[in-house]
């Protein structure tokens, strides 16, 4: 399973995607995502976004869907260095599931993550729903991104050479 197998069905904007950054129209997707571009690459304007572009050659498509699929909430999005991860985790959890959590502050997001999303796991274990947890470090030191998946796709090998999977 790699990111495209994961989001297949559940964003239907990836073909367009794929083809805009295939065809190299920065402009377009600018224009279209300029949201989701602020909260990946910080670019406030277009010219900051072209200096991106400049600077790094192109835009990682892999990145660009994980955060595209945080704004439109198929998952939900964690940075690496967030002061309010408990809060943040609780309110994804309250959507997806009626499993509550110990929201004891931690100091280790990642180690928050996933010690609460294994456990979460473990007590759905005869669920057809899994938590999983991915992490991306492609233009910072990382974002988790959190998917509430079918059984099966929580089992499946991961093989997206971009994005690290976690639990």
């Amino acid at each position: 399973m790699d990111i495209f197998t994961l989001l297949e069905g559940k964003l239907d904007e990836i073909a367009s995607v794929q083809s805009l950054l295939e065809n190299n129209d920065y402009v377009s997707i600018y224009e279209k995502y300029d949201d989701v571009l602020k909260e990946l690459l910080f670019v406030e304007s277009l010219d900051e976004f072209n200096d991106f572009l400049e600077e790094q050659g192109d835009l990682e498509t892999e990145a660009f869907l994980l955060a595209l699929a945080s704004k439109r909430n198929i998952c939900c999005s964690i940075g690496m260095y967030e002061s309010n991860v408990p809060e943040l985790l609780l309110q994804y959890l309250q959507n997806t599931s009626q499993i509550t959590i110990n929201t004891n502050v931690c100091n280790d997001v990642y180690e928050f993550l996933v010690t609460t999303l294994s456990e979460m796991n473990q007590l759905n274990c005869k669920g057809d729903k899994r938590y999983m947890l991915l992490l991306d470090a492609t233009y910072c030191e990382g974002v988790f991104y959190i998917f509430y998946v079918s059984g099966m796709e929580g089992l499946e090998e991961w093989s997206d050479t971009h994005i690290e999977r976690i639990v």
